[in-house]
C-alpha cells in the first residue's frame, strides 16, 4: 500500500484555490459561514492531495457547508469517484478494498472509530473499549484484536502514528467512509455514539484539568493535546446534544481552549449553539445536573461577550443564569448553586465597571467577594480583588486600586498561583503607568514578563513588550520605544498572531512620526500595515483605529480634506471608540472643516463634541490638549463660560502657555469681565512685552473699564511701536476724550485726519470732540462731513439731530434724527429723540406718539416712560400721565420722578397718595423747598395742620423769603388758632408781596381773632381793592363792620357777598341779624328761614321767636323757642 502524505500548508492552500477556479466556487470565500466551512475542509483533510481534488470538486454542484456536513454524517450526498475504475482517482474504492481484507468481525471493530475526526488517542484506547463493551450490541465484538486491526490499518496508509507517539493520525475519508457503513446498522451506530460520548466525558475531564483555577496556566502540552482532541471533543459535543446527554465535560476544554487564545466571537458561537437545544431537555433534567450545566454555560457566555464588550448581552446571560439558578435552589448540590450565585454576582459587577455604573459594580462586587471568603475560596477571591482594584483604577483612586490588586498577589503567592502573580504583576504595572508612575511599572511589567517567559507564554509576553513600548514612547525614549516594538513585531511574525502585528505596527508608526518630519513618510507606511492587517483580518474596529490616527497625522500636517476624508471613514465604521477618542475626532473634523469653509458642518461637529464630553463621567482627567480643544469647541460655538472653564483647568496644567492666556482673557472679554481679562493680557504681557497685538487688547480692556489714563498709557506704547498706525491714534485721541482733556483729543484725531482725511469714524470722532467744547458748529461741520462719505450712518445722522438741538433748530434737528429712524426704526434712543424734538416744537401729540413707539422696543425705559407720561400731561390726560409715571416709578423707585408722580395725584386731589410720593421724593432730596412745600400742602388737604407746618417751617428755614410759603405758615397757625403766629408769618409775607390779596384777607381775618376789628378792616379793604368780587372777604368786611356798629355798612357788605355767593349760610344769618338789629323784622325773618334751610341754627330759630313775638304770634314763637 502506497501511504499518501499531506502536503504542507502552503502546497494544500495553493491546490485548493486552484480546485475552487476549477469549479468556480471561490466566491464562498466572501461568505462568512461558507469561507468557515471552507478552511475547515481544508483543515480535516490534512492536506491530502488526492483527498482535496475529490472531495473539493463537490463544489461545482454544491456549497461547502453542505458538503461538510455530508462529510460528517456519512451520507451518500457527495461524489467521491465512487463509480470510476482508477484506483488512483478513486480514493473510496481504495479505502473499501483494503476493508475488506479484513474479518467480518474486524471490520466491525473498525466501524468503532467511525466518530473520530483526526486523530485517536491509542493511549486511552482501553477506556474507549470499555465504554464499547458496556453497550449489548457491541458487548460480543473482538476488542483483543484491536492491535491487529490498527496495524492493518496503517499498513494501509489510513493511520499513521502522530508526532506524539500516543496519538494516531486517521485518514481524512476514513471516518466517512466508515460512517457510510455504518447507515444501515442502526442499532451499532447509536451505541458507538453513546460509548463515544462517555469516553469523551472522561477525555474532557482529563483536558479540562489542565485548566483548573488552581493551576497557574496551562502547560504547552496541555494545551497541544486540546488542540489534537478539537475535532473530536466537538463530535462528542454534537452527539450529546443530540441525545440529549451530558455536555459539559466535553465543552468546557473547548471553551477554556478558545479563551486562552482569545477566540471569544468563535467561543460565542459554540455557547449559542449548545444553548439552541435547551429546549429539547426536559423540565425535569433542568432541575437537576444538566441544569447546573446550562448555568455553567451562561457563565462563560457571559464572560465572552464581556471580552467582546457586547455589554448588553453579557448582562442579559448574567440575569438568564440567575433565572436557570431558581428551580435548582432544592437541589442536593448547594455548593453547586451557591457558586452559580456568586459567580453571576461577580459577573454583573464586572459588567458595571465596563458600563461605568461605578456603585452598581462595587455592590455586586463586594457581595461576590463576601461569599468567596465565606467558603475560602482563595481563587476567585483573588480574581474578585482583581476586578475591584481595576474598578478603582477606573474612577482614580489609585492607592485603593493598588492595595486591592496587592491582595489578589498575596493570595496568589499563598495558593502559589504563579500565573496569577504574572497577571497581578500586569495589573500593577498598568495601574502605575496610567499614573505615570514609569519605574515601577515597568519593574511590574518585568515581573510578570518572566513569569510568561517561564510558562512559554507567547501571546502574554507580546501584549507586556506593546505596554513597554508605550511607556518607552511617553517618555520620549524613543529609540528605546521602537526596540519594543520590534521586538513584538517579530515575535508576533513568528507565532503568526496577526492582531499583535497590527499593534506593533500601529506603535512603530507612532513612535517613528514622534522622531520628526523626516521620517514622516515611514510612520504613514507603518501605519497602512496595520490597515492592511485589520483589513486582512476583518477588524472593523482595528481599521476604525487606523482611519483614526491617519486622519489626526494629516491634521497636523495641515491636510484638512484628507484629514476629513479619514476621520470620516473612522466614524463611519461600526467601532466603539473610547469617549476621549471620539472627542479628538469630533474635534478634528471640527477644524477640518472649519479650515475648509464647511462652517455647518463644523458646527455639527463641535457639537457632537460637546454631546460626548458632557456624558463623560465627573472627574475624568483630561490632558491639556483635550482641555484645550473642549474649551475650542465651546468657544467656537459662542458657549464662553464653559469654554472658559477649560481654558483655565489648561493654565493650571501649563500656566506660561503665553496662546492660552490670551485665550482665557478673550472668553473674560465676550463674558464683559474686562477686569479678569485685562490680568491675564497682562500675565501674557509679562512673557512677550512687545506684541503689539497683546498691547491693544490691553489697552482695550483699560478702556472697557473706564481706565483711560491706564489705556492711554498702553496705546501710547503701542503708538511707539506703530507710529502711523491711523487707528491707534484715534484710539489715543479716544482716551484723551474721556480724560477731559480735548485739546489732546482733537491733536490725535486730527493726526489721524491727516494721515487718513476720508476716515469716517474719525470724522465723527473729531465733531463729537468740538461738541464737548461746547463748539457745536464745528462739531456739527464734522459730523455732516462724516455724512458725505456715508450717509446712512444711523448714528452719525443722530449726532446731526443732536448738534442741531443744541442749536436750537429743532426742525432740522428733527429731519436728521427721522433719516436716522428710516435706517435703524426700532431705535429707542433716536424715537426718544424724534419725540423730544416735536415735544420742543409743541406738537404734543407727535410727540406722544414716539415716546410710545420707544417704550415698545425699550419698555423697561424710566426715562422713556416719564417723558410719555409728561405728554399726557400736556394734553391734559392725567390718568394716563400717571399710569406711565408709575411704571417709571417702578423701575426706578428712587429717581426724583416721585415729586411728579405727587404732583399727578394732587391735580387729580388724591392727597393721601401724593402726600405718599412726595415724603418717597424727600427721602431722596430732604433739601428740596418746593417737595417740602407740597407735603405741607398735602397735609393741609388733609386737615393735619400740624405736620403742614412741621414741612412748611422746614422749608422756610432753607428759604426764608419764599412769600407763598410764608403764607402757608401763617395758615397753619390760623387753623391751629394761634393767630399772632398766623398774623406775624403773613405780615411777613406782605412785606415780601404787598399786593397779594388772598394774604391781606387772612391778615385781616387774624386781626378779626385777636379783636382789632379796626386793623382787620383796613386788610380787608386792601385785599377788596386787589379782588372785589371775593364773596367770603366782603362777608368779612360786613363782619368788621358789624363789630364796629356801622351796621349799614355791616348789612351793605354782607349782602354783596350774597350776589356773589347766594347758599353761604354765615352770611345769610348775618344779613338776617342786621335787618333784626336795625328794626327790618320782615327781612331779617326772610334771611332767618333762608339760613335755617342750610343748616340747623339755633340762633335763627331764637330770633324767629323773637321776630313773632313782636308781631304778636304768642304760639308760633313759643314754638320757635321750643326748638331752640
Amino acid at each position: 500500500m502506497h501511504h499518501l502524505a499531506g502536503l504542507d500548508e502552503e502546497a494544500a492552500s495553493q491546490l485548493v484555490e486552484k480546485i475552487l477556479q476549477n469549479c468556480q466556487a471561490t466566491h464562498y470565500r466572501e461568505d462568512a459561514k461558507q469561507g468557515e466551512a471552507l478552511r475547515d475542509l481544508q483543515k480535516r483533510l490534512a492536506g491530502y492531495p488526492l483527498a482535496l481534488q475529490v472531495v473539493f470538486s463537490n463544489l461545482a454542484t454544491k456549497t461547502p457547508l453542505e458538503v461538510l456536513i455530508a462529510l460528517e454524517k456519512g451520507e451518500e450526498e457527495i461524489d467521491l469517484g465512487k463509480g470510476t475504475g482508477d484506483k488512483t482517482k478513486s480514493l473510496f474504492q481504495c479505502i473499501d478494498y483494503s476493508y475488506r481484507q479484513l474479518l467480518a468481525d474486524t471490520q466491525k471493530l473498525l466501524l468503532c472509530l467511525a466518530p473520530f475526526t483526526g486523530v485517536i488517542n491509542e493511549g486511552k484506547l482501553d477506556i474507549y473499549t470499555e465504554k464499547l463493551q458496556q453497550q449489548p450490541v457491541l458487548a460480543e465484538l473482538p476488542f483483543a484484536q484491536w492491535e491487529t486491526v490498527l496495524k492493518k490499518a496503517k499498513n494501509w496508509g489510513l493511520l499513521t502514528t502522530h508526532p506524539d507517539v500516543s496519538f494516531l493520525l486517521l485518514h481524512p475519508l476514513l471516518p466517512y467512509f466508515l460512517k457510510q457503513r455504518l447507515q444501515d446498522q442502526p442499532e451499532s451506530k447509536e451505541a458507538i455514539e453513546v460509548a463515544f460520548c462517555q469516553y469523551y466525558d472522561r477525555i474532557g475531564k482529563m483536558l479540562n484539568s489542565f485548566f483548573n483555577k488552581n493551576q497557574a496556566r496551562p502547560t504547552k502540552e496541555g494545551l497541544e493535546r486540546v488542540a489534537l482532541e478539537y475535532e473530536n471533543l466537538n463530535n462528542a459535543l454534537n452527539l450529546s446534544l443530540s441525545n440529549k446527554m451530558s455536555f459539559i465535560a466535553k465543552y468546557l476544554p473547548l471553551y477554556n481552549y478558545l479563551n486562552i487564545y482569545k477566540k471569544h466571537e468563535v467561543n460565542v458561537s459554540l455557547c449559542e449553539k449548545i444553548e439552541s437545544h435547551l429546549q429539547n431537555y426536559t423540565e425535569e433534567a433542568l432541575q437537576q445536573d444538566i441544569g447546573f450545566e446550562f448555568v455553567d454555560l451562561f457563565l462563560n457566555l457571559s464572560m465572552s461577550y464581556l471580552l467582546l464588550k457586547k455589554y448588553a448581552q453579557s448582562e442579559e446571560y448574567c440575569w438568564k443564569q440567575l433565572k436557570l439558578l431558581e428551580p435548582l435552589i432544592n437541589s442536593n448540590q448547594k455548593k453547586r448553586y451557591d457558586m452559580g450565585i456568586v459567580l453571576a454576582y461577580r459577573h454583573l459587577g464586572m459588567v458595571a465597571r465596563e458600563q461605568k455604573r461605578r456603585d452598581e459594580s462595587q455592590y455586586f462586587s463586594q457581595k461576590a467577594l463576601e461569599i468567596f471568603i465565606q467558603i475560602d475560596d482563595k481563587v476567585d477571591q483573588m480574581a474578585v480583588y482583581s476586578d475591584l482594584g481595576l474598578l478603582m483604577a477606573s474612577q482614580h483612586q489609585w492607592e485603593q486600586a493598588e492595595d486591592f490588586h496587592q491582595k489578589s498577589l498575596k493570595l496568589c503567592e499563598e495558593t502559589k498561583h504563579r500565573y496569577g502573580q504574572a497577571e497581578n504583576y500586569f495589573n500593577l504595572a498598568y495601574l502605575f503607568q496610567d499614573q505615570e508612575k514609569y519605574d515601577q511599572s515597568e519593574e511590574y511589567y518585568q515581573q510578570a514578563l518572566n513569569i510568561y517567559e517561564e510558562f512559554d507564554d507567547k501571546l502574554s509576553q507580546l501584549g507586556v513588550y506593546h505596554q513597554l513600548g508605550m511607556i518607552a514612547e511617553s517618555r520620549n525614549q524613543l529609540e528605546q520605544a521602537e526596540k519594543h516594538s520590534l521586538k513584538e513585531l517579530e515575535m508576533s511574525i513568528v507565532s503568526g498572531n496577526l492582531y499583535f502585528q497590527a499593534e506593533a505596527y500601529g506603535l512603530l508608526s507612532s513612535v517613528v512620526l514622534g522622531q520628526g518630519e523626516q521620517l514622516s513618510e515611514q510612520g504613514k507606511m507603518y501605519r497602512q500595515k496595520e490597515l492592511e492587517i485589520y483589513e486582512q483580518l476583518g477588524d472593523v474596529s482595528g481599521q476604525a483605529n487606523c482611519y483614526y490616527k491617519l486622519g489626526t497625522t494629516a491634521m497636523f500636517e495641515n491636510q484638512p480634506a484628507l484629514s476629513e476624508e479619514y476621520l470620516k471613514k473612522a466614524l463611519e465604521a461600526p467601532s466603539e471608540f473610547e469617549s476621549k477618542d471620539l472627542l479628538i475626532i469630533n474635534y478634528c473634523l471640527g477644524v477640518a472643516t472649519e479650515d475648509q469653509g464647511k462652517l455647518e458642518e463644523a458646527t455639527q461637529f463641535y457639537q457632537q463634541y460637546l454631546v460626548i464630553q458632557q456624558n463623560l463621567e465627573d472627574g475624568v482627567d483630561f490632558e491639556i490638549g483635550a482641555l484645550a480643544m473642549t474649551a475650542a469647541c465651546h468657544y467656537a460655538l459662542k458657549e464662553y463660560q464653559k469654554a472658559l472653564e477649560y481654558y483655565l483647568r489648561s493654565n493650571e496644567l501649563e500656566p506660561n502657555d503665553v496662546w492660552n492666556l490670551r485665550r482665557i482673557a478673550f472668553c473674560y472679554g465676550k463674558l464683559n469681565d474686562y477686569s479678569k481679562a485685562l490680568e491675564y493680557h497682562l500675565k501674557s504681557n509679562e512673557l512677550e512685552p512687545n506684541d503689539v497685538w497683546n498691547l491693544r487688547k490691553i489697552a482695550f480692556c483699560y478702556g472697557e473699564l473706564s481706565d483711560y489714563s491706564k489705556a492711554l498709557e498702553y496705546r501710547l506704547k503701542l503708538g511707539q511701536l506703530e507710529p502711523d498706525n491711523v487707528q491707534n491714534l484715534s484710539q489715543i485721541g479716544f482716551c484723551y476724550s474721556h480724560l477731559n482733556d480735548y485739546p489732546k483729543v482733537l491733536e490725535y484725531h486730527l493726526k489721524s485726519n491727516e494721515l487718513e482725511p476720508n476716515d469716517a469714524w474719525n470724522l465723527g470722532q473729531i465733531g463729537f470732540c468740538y461738541g464737548e467744547l461746547d463748539d457745536y458748529s464745528k462739531a456739527l461741520e464734522y459730523h455732516l462731513k462724516f455724512n458725505e462719505l456715508e450717509p446712512n450712518d444711523a448714528w452719525n445722522l443722530g449726532q446731526i439731530g443732536f448738534y442741531y438741538g443744541k442749536l436750537n433748530d429743532y426742525a432740522k434737528s428733527l429731519e436728521y434724527y427721522l433719516k436716522s429712524d428710516e435706517l435703524e426704526p426700532n431705535n429707542t434712543s433716536i424715537l426718544e429723540e424724534v419725540g423730544s424734538c416735536y415735544y420742543e416744537l409743541e406738537e404734543y401729540q407727535e410727540s406722544l406718539e414716539y415716546y410710545l413707539k420707544s417704550n415698545e422696543f425699550g419698555p423697561n425705559n424710566a426715562l422713556a416712560l416719564v417723558r410719555i407720561g409728561l405728554c399726557y400731561i400736556k394734553l391734559k390726560d392725567y390718568p394716563k400721565a400717571l399710569e406711565y409715571c408709575l411704571k417709571s416709578n417702578e423701575l426706578e423707585p428712587d429717581e426724583p420722578y416721585n415729586s411728579l408722580i405727587g404732583s399727578l395725584y394732587e391735580t387729580m386731589e388724591d392727597y393721601e397718595n401724593a402726600l405718599k410720593y412726595y415724603l418717597k421724593a424727600n427721602d431722596v432730596e430732604p433739601n428740596n423747598v418746593d417737595n417740602l412745600n407740597e407735603i405741607g400742602s398735602c397735609y393741609e388737604e388733609l386737615g393735619n395742620y400740624q405736620r403742614a407746618l412741621e414741612y412748611h417751617l422746614k422749608s422756610h428755614e432753607l428759604e426764608p423769603n419764599d412769600a407763598d410759603n410764608l403764607d402757608k405758615i401763617g395758615l397753619c397757625y390760623d387753623k391751629l388758632k394761634d393767630y399772632p403766629k398766623a398774623l406775624e408769618f403773613h405780615l411777613k409775607s406782605n412785606e415780601l408781596e404787598p399786593n397779594n390779596a388772598w394774604n391781606l384777607r387772612h391778615i385781616g381775618f387774624c386781626y378779626g381773632k385777636l379783636n382789632d376789628y379796626p386793623k382787620a378792616l383796613e386788610y380787608h379793604l386792601k385785599s377788596n381793592e386787589l379782588e372785589p368780587d371775593n364773596a367770603w372777604n366782603l362777608s368779612r368786611i360786613g363782619f368788621c363792620y358789624g363789630k364796629l356798629n356801622d351796621y349799614p355798612k355791616a348789612l351793605e357788605y354782607h349782602l354783596k357777598s350774597n350776589e356773589l355767593e347766594l347758599d353761604n349760610a354765615w352770611n345769610l344769618f348775618r344779613i338776617g341779624w342786621w335787618y333784626f338789629v336795625l328794626g327790618n323784622l320782615t327781612e331779617a325773618k326772610n334771611y332767618f328761614e333762608k339760613n335755617l334751610t342750610f343748616e340747623n341754627n339755633r340762633f335763627s330759630l331764637m330770633n324767629l321767636g323773637h321776630i313773632e313775638l313782636c308781631f304778636g304770634y304768642r304760639e308760633s314763637a313759643i314754638e320757635f323757642y321750643h326748638k331752640t
